[in-house]
Order: structure tokens, then C-alpha cells, then sequence
């Protein structure tokens, strides 16, 4: 287009050869700067602003999500027990036979009545539901309004009715989703896309005011931290049950407070006369590689740290960052200081910028590429806790694990276990694995890997941990 209009007005031959060479020049030579121009910003800020519109007029029906976890008024015990045990949240939703919904079955009253050690009678949904332990919501409530029932509500989700006059139950909408399209709808968030291990929070006034200033209608969410605490504080004998480090970890926190349900719930059953009448076997409440699948199963994302180290190669450090489902973004800390790796499952490919995310060049190869393979054959696309934890699980199978005790990995309680496979069998080339799991969210937060004779293979420790991180879709792309 330059060269167009500079010959249209000088009509100069001359100009063609010289002007064609500046704009090849000039054109690497922005793509090398990384900048984008200004009619690729125009074109994006409109388009922000058009999903902001259609953001500012969302309602509740857009963000419902079905339920699983509904009973009658008749269940009994050992049905919520199993229902509780089988997912991890905090209540249980009663209805009736035309689906209308009556209240809501706190996993805290199950508890409690299976630690009761003289219960004579089985109690069962009816006698445990009460009517007002949470609000609901309706289809047309604007995201301003589910965002103030979340903040009255410490949990990741709330029943969503037809209306308050016909409390028919439609489904349930999830904080996760309410705060995602939260994010979209705030361009001038803190968070815009960086690496987020330079947004922990601190003693400073800039660290107390990351949290609210990428959701302002959650400041009352800080004293969720001190309310804990105080609970853990007030359980003679008892460990605490969690620790949360500052306002943004909010969404950290719902998420460890699932997991912390799902392990109380386990406890008061062993310790309770009650069995469940199920002639099929199930896996013991003490399997903490089931936990930590569990615990993977909750999260929406996470990222963290990793360091890698093998006797072949050199170190390995990377901010690894996940989103369900399988999007995964790694930035290079060393070596290759810089350097952006982001999969996406839509295309099965991966995406890499050597020299920092969005600068030129960029390559589109398969996982499968022997460039961008790990030191053992490791894809990016199998990277992830969940591919790990598929890994033991099946070294596991006919194989031997114990527990070997708790040890400190950094500043984090950790369970040491050990999975062995039977005999000389391997799993992607490991006979055995140490596992630490972090005793706050079931998660492994060290690795190390072995063959059959010990050897060790490779030794991966996950540092700053952060599950349920704000992590929007542009992150990955």
C-alpha cells in the first residue's frame, strides 16, 4: 500500500525498486519488535468492547451448569456418604418428585452424625436438610448480583432456581465461570496476560491491593483467611486443615476447602459403625493417589514452577501454567531464557516463540517433534499433573505403595509415598516413583523418577504451587 501511494504521487519508476526494499525492511523489522500495529489494536479494542457489551447484558441462564449431586428426601446415609465421597463439594441439593427444590444437605451435618459413636437411630435427608443454609439464583440475575451471593457464600457454587415463586431446580453456576467471564468484562485488571509468579501478594500495600482491583466485589473474601485459621486453631490435636496465604488466593482457597471436605468426610466414615451395604469393591479412603486424582478432577486451573533435573542434561526451569482441558502454556526461565511453548488442544499442535511470547518468529509443530521433547521422551501434550498422576495410578495396579511419612519441600507439609510396579514392570520407562503430596491440596509438589535398579531418572519439584488461578483463554494464544 506504501509503495502504491508513494508512485501515485510522485510517478516515479525510479522510486519502485528502493521503496519495495524499505517496506520488506521495515515490515521484519516490526514484526521483529513485537508490536502490534495500529490497526491490529483498533481491530482488538473493538472487538474487547463488542464482548464487553454482550458481557454487561449476560445473565445467569448463560452460565448454568447441570447437577449431579441431588437427593430425595429419603436417602439415607450411606447414600449421601457415598454421594459426598464420590464428589467434592460441601452440600448436597434436595428436591422433591417435581424436581422442586427443598434445601440443601451440609456435608458438616453428615459428618457429625457419622462421629457420633452411639447414634441409635439412621437419620436420613430429611432430618439433615435445612431450608435457608443457601441463597439460590434465577436465570435472569445479572452477573452484579450473583457476584454479591458469592461473596455472602464461601463456596464454588451456587443452586440456580426458576424462580423464587417456582423453585424448581435448573442446574448450579460456578464461581470459576462467574469470575471468568468477570475477567473478560475488566480490561484494566492487573493480570493481562503475564506470568503470574510475579503476582504473589506481599506485606505491601501493591500486594493487599492485587485482589480487589481484579475483582472489586470480592474484598470481603480476605477474612475467609483469619476464619480458617480460627477453625484449625480450635481442634485440640488436630493439624490445621489449611493454610491460605492472601486475598488472591481466593480461589485457592475454595478449592483446598473442597479438599479438605472430601478427606473430613472420609475420616469421620472410617471411624463411624456405619458400612456401606455395596457388594462391589471400592478403592480404601486412604488411597492419596485417588485424592490427588480427585483433587486434579476439581481444579479448572493451575500453575506453578518447575524445576527438573537429570544426571544427562542440564536443569530445567519453567512456569508451567494449565487450563482444562489440556491447554498448557510453558515460559522458559532456563535454559532458553524466554522462550514461549503454548498447546492447544483444538489443534493438537504446539506453538512456540523463541524469543519471547508474540515475537517474531514463531513455529507450529506436532508434540510428537523431537525439538521440543524432553531429555526422556517426555511431550508437552503429557505434561501435566493429570497425565503424571495416570502414570502412577497405573504403575500402582498389581504393584506395591506405602507411605513413608511427612516431610517439609520448601515452606510445604508434603506426604512422602513410594509406588513401586510389580516386578520389573515400568510405566513410560519408570519402576518406581517418590511422590510428595502436598497435604493442603492432594497435589504432587515433588517427583522423582526411577528404573528397576534404582536409578534415579529424573527429579521434578513444583514450587508456588496455585490451583483455580484466573487464567483466561487469550493467556493461551
Amino acid at each position: 500500500m506504501a509503495v502504491l501511494m508513494i508512485f501515485e504521487m510522485t510517478l516515479s519508476y525510479q522510486l519502485m525498486l528502493p521503496l519495495s526494499l524499505v517496506c520488506v525492511i521495515a515490515y521484519f523489522v516490526a514484526q521483529a519488535s513485537g508490536e502490534a500495529s495500529m490497526h491490529e489494536i483498533t481491530i482488538r479494542r473493538n472487538r474487547e468492547q463488542n464482548s464487553r457489551i454482550r458481557l454487561r447484558a449476560t445473565r445467569m441462564r448463560d452460565l448454568i451448569q447441570p447437577v449431579d449431586t441431588v437427593v430425595t428426601r429419603t436417602a439415607s446415609l450411606d447414600e449421601m456418604t457415598r454421594m459426598f465421597l464420590a464428589h467434592p463439594v460441601k452440600y448436597l441439593y434436595m428436591v422433591d418428585e417435581r424436581n422442586i427444590y427443598l434445601g440443601a444437605v451440609a456435608l458438616q451435618a453428615v459428618t457429625s452424625v457419622l462421629l457420633e459413636a452411639h447414634v441409635q437411630t439412621r437419620p436420613c435427608a430429611c432430618d439433615l436438610m435445612h431450608i435457608d443454609s443457601l441463597d439460590t439464583m434465577t436465570p435472569d440475575m445479572s452477573l452484579a448480583e450473583a457476584l454479591q451471593r458469592f461473596v455472602d457464600h464461601r463456596g464454588e457454587r451456587l443452586p440456580m432456581t426458576q424462580s423464587n415463586d417456582n423453585p424448581h431446580l435448573l442446574g448450579v453456576v460456578y464461581k470459576t465461570s462467574l469470575l471468568d467471564a468477570y475477567v473478560r468484562l475488566t480490561p484494566s485488571m492487573e493480570y493481562c496476560g503475564a506470568p503470574m509468579q510475579n503476582r504473589e501478594p506481599d506485606g505491601s500495600e501493591q500486594g493487599r491491593r492485587t485482589f480487589p482491583r481484579a475483582y472489586p466485589h470480592f474484598g470481603a473474601i480476605s477474612s475467609c483467611n483469619d476464619d480458617v485459621r480460627r477453625q484449625s486453631d480450635s481442634r485440640p490435636g488436630r493439624r490445621p486443615l489449611i493454610v491460605v496465604l492472601r486475598t488472591d488466593k481466593a480461589a485457592a482457597a475454595v478449592h483446598n476447602a473442597r479438599i479438605v471436605c472430601e478427606q473430613s468426610i472420609a475420616d469421620a466414615y472410617r471411624s463411624s459403625h456405619y458400612t456401606v451395604r455395596d457388594p462391589s469393591p471400592v478403592n480404601p479412603p486412604t488411597d492419596l493417589i485417588a485424592a490427588a486424582e480427585a483433587s486434579f478432577r476439581a481444579l479448572s486451573t493451575y500453575d506453578v514452577t518447575l524445576r527438573s533435573s537429570t544426571a544427562s542434561a542440564e536443569p530445567v526451569e519453567v512456569h508451567y501454567s494449565f487450563r482444562k482441558p489440556d491447554f498448557i502454556r510453558m515460559d522458559f526461565i532456563r535454559p532458553h531464557a524466554g522462550a514461549t511453548l503454548i498447546y492447544s488442544p483444538d489443534t493438537k499442535t504446539v506453538r512456540v516463540w523463541p524469543f519471547g511470547f508474540h515475537r517474531f518468529p514463531s513455529l507450529v509443530l506436532d508434540p510428537h517433534n523431537p525439538m521440543i521433547r524432553g531429555p526422556h521422551g517426555h511431550q508437552v501434550d503429557e505434561s501435566d499433573l493429570g497425565a503424571l498422576l495416570r502414570n502412577i495410578r497405573a504403575l500402582q495396579d498389581g504393584g506395591d505403595t506405602r507411605i513413608v511419612g511427612e516431610a517439609m519441600i520448601g515452606t510445604r507439609r508434603a506426604t512422602h509415598i513410594i509406588v513401586e510396579g510389580a516386578s520389573s514392570r515400568a510405566v513410560a520407562g519408570v519402576h518406581r516413583f517418590q511422590v510428595w503430596l502436598d497435604v493442603t491440596t492432594a497435589l504432587p509438589i515433588k517427583v522423582m523418577s526411577e528404573t528397576d535398579e534404582s536409578e534415579l531418572i529424573e527429579t521434578v519439584v513444583m514450587d508456588n504451587l496455585r490451583v483455580d488461578v484466573p487464567l483466561p483463554p487469550r493467556f493461551f494464544g
